[in-house]
């Protein structure tokens, strides 16, 4: 508590719970804490492993989180016993939501008002730049409106740019919700993790589509998922549409890593080319590329 309480001693992560300090041993110490947590402005990053007793948390450890100006990253190890939308869950998102810039939520229960809980959260966030939502069973159901509260904050929408919801149930339902945020015009999203989804052909597909005008996306992660090789097609049709030299020119020059459990040959030379940081001579080899016959004096 004393490495807490002193702000010259340059402590930057507080971890919690079962291994650390759990809240059953001593209410009075996680009173004291939330008293030094609100003062201390060294704190970047509050880690909780809410696995044991965390009922009998006093509300004065939370207004000390609310009091807090310095953590930015809040990690959340959570147990199905628990709900994030209400009791003690519930009460440190709400302390922290404003002033993060790093969510990630592991195991996350979304039942009986978790769901609405993350909804709110993503309306009222406007600097997060990474959110992890893993291993929580998430549907595409659940997903769609997280992206439309998503959408709908202008400033959390320019802001973003790191989306894990990795070893989820979004299938290919949730690659619908997905693709209004990667085609939408003002997304800044630069990585999506999306292993172990349930997404078949048809939602990569969708997602494929997607990426046809976005200009952000470097990374896709699709491992992990029922994906077959006739999607090669259409991610291959967003890199470099040959239909014509200006559908050619005008494709995803931007997007260099995308990974499935197959190997798609085609997609590994256009990816490669992509990695190119100059975009221009990227586009230029692709029109080289798909269309050889083309007149030089239409280039100048």
């Amino acid at each position: 508590m004393h490495r807490i309480e002193n702000n010259d001693i340059m402590l930057t992560t507080l971890q919690i719970g079962s291994y650390t300090m759990d809240p059953s041993d001593n209410a009075e110490e996680f009173e004291r804490l939330g008293a030094a947590v609100a003062r201390n402005t060294r704190l970047s990053s509050l880690m909780v492993d809410v696995t044991g007793n965390w009922y009998t948390v006093p509300k004065e450890f939370f207004d000390g989180l609310r009091r807090n100006t310095s953590i930015h990253k809040l990690k959340m190890y959570c147990s199905y016993e628990y709900n994030i939308g209400s009791g003690s869950l519930y009460e440190i998102l709400v302390a922290c939501q404003e002033k993060l810039t790093e969510l990630s939520i592991d195991n996350a229960h979304l039942e009986n008002g978790g769901h609405q809980t993350l909804i709110n959260m993503l309306r009222r966030c406007t600097e997060l730049r990474i959110i992890t939502l893993q291993r929580g069973n998430t549907t595409g159901e659940q997903l769609l409106p997280m992206v439309d509260a998503i959408r709908g904050n202008n400033m959390l929408l320019r802001s973003l740019g790191d989306l894990n919801i990795r070893n989820n149930r979004i299938g290919n339902e949730g690659c619908q919700a997905l693709a209004t945020l990667l085609t939408d015009p003002n997304t800044r999203l630069n990585t999506l993790n999306l292993i172990d989804n349930t997404i078949g052909n048809e939602g990569a597909i969708t997602l494929a589509n997607s990426l046809a005008n976005n200009t952000k996306l470097k990374e896709l992660i699709l491992h992990q998922n029922p994906i077959h090789l006739s999607v090669e097609d259409s991610f291959c049709t967003s890199l470099c549409n040959a239909s014509s030299i200006n559908s050619t020119y005008s494709s995803n020059h931007n997007i260099e890593w995308l990974t499935f459990r197959v190997n798609l040959k085609r997609l590994v030379l256009l990816l490669k080319l992509n990695r190119n940081p100059n975009k221009s001579h990227v586009a230029v080899k692709k029109i080289l590329r798909y269309h050889p016959n083309i007149d030089m004096l239409y280039m100048n």
